[in-house]
């Protein structure tokens, strides 16, 4: 024997050298360590592996032992296949009758995520850990897995275990098993929620446990989906509600007020309990935990609420910390409180029947967009920008409202800098990339990339990666026919920002959409166009695209960019006239010009006719000069006239640059 098999047995505390090592794990597993077990279940040899195939199979209990010690199913779920699963299916579920734990539940999950049973397979387990789903969350996560597999069929199982433990008078798992129906599939549900045995257990709860009873609340909670779910509680559990809202259990007070909130019978409430909007606020304040999170989601839609909230430090503070240390539906309701708390209404007919669904909540408090502004101000001092770009694994819904209070973020243009710096930037361009749908939210957030970029330095916020996606979404953006003329022109700004970089050339569907921008009668729109234009012709990569003349599309291009320098708009016509400054010192480009004569003509009669403009003149003497250098000699240009234009200049101009470069081009011509 080797020493290196010696240390090995050694290892094992065989004593018999003749054992290998998956008999010595199997015959004293309670000496076994899991570093052991695993070198056995992965490393060992053909021989050894048939040999503890046959273990797997015949010696189940122990293999249970040995994988709990390793704590690692998946040495198991390696070794077997669904057929041989099914014996540690049906041994597991004797275990839970015998001696249930923890680890029998996440085991039997395990075998759930590795495996493709058939219903009838699964069925019999599933039954089997029913009556543990108020003890062990893993029971909630098979059964929704279980539904996942098999929606169709499922509710039915449930159903069936549901009666049984109603029978039993098993209260927590009876309401814990119901409200989870209730989240897979609400229509059913509310059939099987008037199940007789489980309406005996409900109308016993004020006498039961204070656990009872909350278990009873969270299952209304979440009945409260329906609506007509939401009547039948408002008319028989209302009063057993208010009763709650006065207990003197905390989270109690919070559930009982919670399910009041969603039956939404506010009328009805005061009358009956003397309790409104402002006492149910209250509860909620009290003591924040997930069901007064929730419940002061659905109040926030009160403008009187979200006033109340705002002025609330103490409230705000520990709001935001619980940021800090996110934990399960606590973060949903905390980005949807936060969204509903910066967000400013717009008086629309989208909004005006929001108001008329939500009559019971109207109220006469003013909300000025001001005091909104200076609250998310406060919130971007508390880093929430950051907090809430730093969170992972967030469902889509909980993405909605982060990518809604980045967008509420930026209304204020001073705020820019900060929100980018936590990251408001880079999640936007994540979701971007990620969501495939054109959602509102999606939309939100193109506003919001749109706004950032307006005055963003691209050399700073780019510094570590390409702006060309950001390129590419705004011109997404551009695109949509959904897309306002505010925003289009909002979006044409960052772009030109954008442009101050050499980000490649455009597309051409871009160009396409920058076409159709130049043939827009809105003068701002059409002007930012001829601004972009003007940048992007800085750069020599975009040269061809406006200039090449065996392109029909550049020419064409060209055609409309030189007919736009007379338009009876100042600044548009320095853009489309610097949109050619920069290609006119290319001699081969300057020559072309110097043979387009609405280009030549253009540029005399401006010189001729507004020559007291300083900063036109400026673009259109430089473009003229280059393009007489190139030529050679006057060509196309009216000599007489130009001379004459640039005499205009030198008197009446206050540009000194004009006043050089007229002097220049009529010594060039003379």
């Amino acid at each position: 024997m080797t020493e290196e098999i010696k240390h090995k047995f050694d290892e094992l505390k065989v004593s018999d050298a003749s054992q290998d090592p998956v008999t010595a794990i199997y015959t004293k597993p309670a000496d076994a360590s899991p570093s052991q077990i695993k070198h056995v279940f992965e490393s060992t040899t053909p021989d050894e592996q048939k040999t503890l195939n046959k273990r797997i199979d015949s010696d189940i209990k122990t293999t249970i032992e040995l994988i709990k010690k390793a704590e690692d199913s998946k040495l198991l779920m390696k070794k077997l296949t669904k057929e041989r699963s099914l014996p540690y299916l049906q041994h597991l579920r004797q275990s839970l009758k015998t001696s249930p734990s923890e680890f029998t539940l996440t085991l039997i999950d395990a075998f759930i995520n590795n495996f493709q049973y058939t219903l009838d397979e699964l069925t019999p387990t599933i039954s089997s850990i029913l009556p543990f789903i108020s003890a062990y969350q893993i029971v909630t996560m098979s059964l929704i897995k279980f539904y996942a597999l098999f929606k169709d069929s499922t509710i039915p199982v449930l159903s069936d275990g549901l009666e049984v433990l109603t029978i039993e008078e098993d209260y927590t798992a009876s309401f814990k098993l119901m409200a989870l129906i209730f989240q897979l599939n609400h229509t059913e549900a509310t059939q099987i929620f008037s199940m007789n045995t489980l309406q005996l257990l409900l109308y016993q709860v004020p006498t039961k446990s204070s656990s009872v009873i909350k278990e009873a609340l969270i299952l209304l909670s979440a009945a409260c989906v329906d609506e007509s779910m939401r009547k039948a509680i408002s008319e028989k559990y209302l009063e057993v509600l208010i009763a709650g809202c006065k207990a003197d259990d905390k989270e109690i007070q919070s559930l009982a007020a919670l399910v009041v909130v969603k039956t939404w019978n506010f009328a009805k409430l005061k009358e009956k309990g003397n309790i409104g909007v402002e006492e149910l606020m209250e509860i909620f304040l009290s003591e924040l935990n997930e069901s007064s999170i929730e419940g002061l989601t659905y109040l926030s839609i009160k403008k009187s609420v979200r006033v109340r909230l705002r002025s609330d430090d103490e409230f705000v503070f520990d709001l935001t910390k619980m940021l800090d240390n996110p934990q399960g539906d606590n973060v949903y309701g905390i980005l949807v409180l936060l969204a509903n708390m910066t967000s400013i209404e717009e008086e629309n007919e989208i909004n005006q029947l929001k108001k008329q669904a939500n009559k019971g909540l109207d109220d006469d408090v003013e909300e000025t967009p001001e005091e909104v502004e200076e609250f998310m101000s406060d919130l971007i001092e508390r880093q929430v920008i950051a907090k809430i770009c730093s969170l992972s694994k967030m469902s889509k819904a909980s993405m909605n409202q982060v990518i809604t209070i980045i967008f509420n973020s930026t209304r204020k243009r001073n705020n820019h800098a900060e929100i980018i710096k936590q990251g408001a930037l880079l999640r936007l361009l994540d979701y971007l990339g990620r969501e495939p749908e054109l959602t509102d939210t999606k939309m939100l957030a193109y506003r919001a990339l749109a706004a950032l970029l307006v005055t963003a330095n691209p050399q700073l916020v780019f510094n570590t990666y390409s702006p060309k996606s950001a390129v590419n979404f705004l011109f997404q953006f551009i695109a949509f026919e959904s897309t306002s003329l505010k925003d289009q022109f909002q979006s044409l700004l960052s772009l030109t920002n954008l442009s101050i970089l050499d980000n490649g050339r455009l597309t051409e569907l871009q160009w396409d959409t920058i076409d159709d921008l130049l043939t827009q009668q809105n003068t701002l729109l059409r002007r930012a166009t001829l601004e972009l234009i003007s940048n992007l012709m800085q750069h020599k990569s975009n040269l061809p695209d406006l200039f090449d003349p065996t392109n029909s599309k550049a020419q064409k291009r060209l055609e409309l960019v030189v007919k736009l320098t007379t338009l009876d708009d100042i600044k548009s016509q320095c853009s489309a006239v610097a949109a050619l400054s920069f290609a006119a010192t290319f001699p081969f480009i300057g020559t072309d010009l110097a043979k387009n004569k609405t280009l030549i003509k253009n540029l005399v009669n401006l010189i001729d006719e507004q020559s007291n403009e300083p900063d036109l003149m400026e673009r259109v003497l430089f473009v003229t000069y280059n393009v007489l250098f190139a030529a050679g000699d006057a060509g196309e240009f009216n000599s007489e006239k130009l001379i004459s234009g640039c005499a205009k200049v030198l008197k009446t101009n206050q540009n000194t640059e004009a006043k050089e470069m007229a002097s220049e081009i009529i010594k060039m011509i003379k």
